[in-house]
């Protein structure tokens, strides 16, 4: 009799490998052999099939480069030198990698886009802390007025444009940052914000809430821009095209 005993609490799209450890209740085994659903296989999944002497070894499940998040699943059969093989269906989820998540100072986390997530186009959002959900954090910005708790595990739980497909990623690498990010200058004129960046970029507009309140294509240069009616926070989301992103905060009184 096989009993699984444990793998990791996340697997993420960029490990290159996972364990699956296992207690034998009766018998010896000498090996397993691992066969996957068609749906993992298509993700580039390969059946294996392990023996060896001596004491049990942990399974070790590669994972195929490039594999897209989603929910797998396989049969796993142990050979048991003593009581015949024993079969175990493992079902696993493969989470997005961290590095899709962005950290801005200490109060912001937000999602890359497309061009800078592998390719993925997102049309839903929940963010969590410590594996509960966010209340109303449902946008690709995560704005915490009372700044992270560096301490704490974040991560959101996505939902893809192509297939609806709704999984997590793996909990965000988090650093105590400072706010002294000069990269962009934002400056609040009368009923008008002038802008300077150092190439075109791509600009969102949310409210401190993860509303979004209006996109802008910024030339290379000034920009003036009209500003929201309403007095409040607000973050300025700055996307150039070599990949970097920066988000201001702004206060509009």
């Amino acid at each position: 009799m096989i009993k699984i005993d444990e793998w990791p609490k996340e697997i993420c799209a960029d490990d290159d490998m996972f364990e699956i450890g296992y207690d034998v209740l009766e018998g010896k085994v000498s090996g397993y052999k691992v066969f996957y659903s068609g749906k993992s296989k298509s993700a580039g999944f390969e059946d294996i099939v392990v023996e060896f002497e001596g004491e049990a070894e942990n399974i070790v499940i590669d994972l195929p480069e490039g594999v897209r998040p989603d929910k797998y699943d396989a049969m796993i059969v142990f050979d048991n030198m003593e009581c015949g093989s024993a079969e175990v269906v493992f079902a696993f989820d493969v989470y997005y990698p961290s590095d899709i998540i962005t950290q801005r100072w200490n109060d912001v986390l937000a999602l890359k886009k497309e061009d800078y997530n592998g390719g993925y186009e997102f049309v839903a959002f929940q963010w969590y802390k410590n594996g509960a959900p966010i209340e109303g954090a449902i946008s690709s910005i995560l704005y915490d007025p009372d700044g992270l708790d560096i301490n704490a595990e974040y991560s959101v739980l996505l939902t893809r444009r192509d297939d609806n497909v709704t999984i997590k990623t793996c909990v965000a690498e988090l650093h105590d940052l400072n706010s002294n990010d000069t990269d962009v200058i934002v400056f609040k004129a009368d009923n008008a914000v002038e802008i300077d960046v150092p190439s075109a970029a791509k600009m969102k507009v949310w409210s401190a809430t993860g509303i979004l309140v209006k996109e802008i294509d910024l030339h290379e240069g000034n920009n003036t821009i009209s500003i929201p009616e309403l007095k409040g926070l607000y973050l300025f989301d700055f996307w150039f095209d070599d990949s970097q992103r920066y988000i201001k905060q702004v206060v509009l009184n």
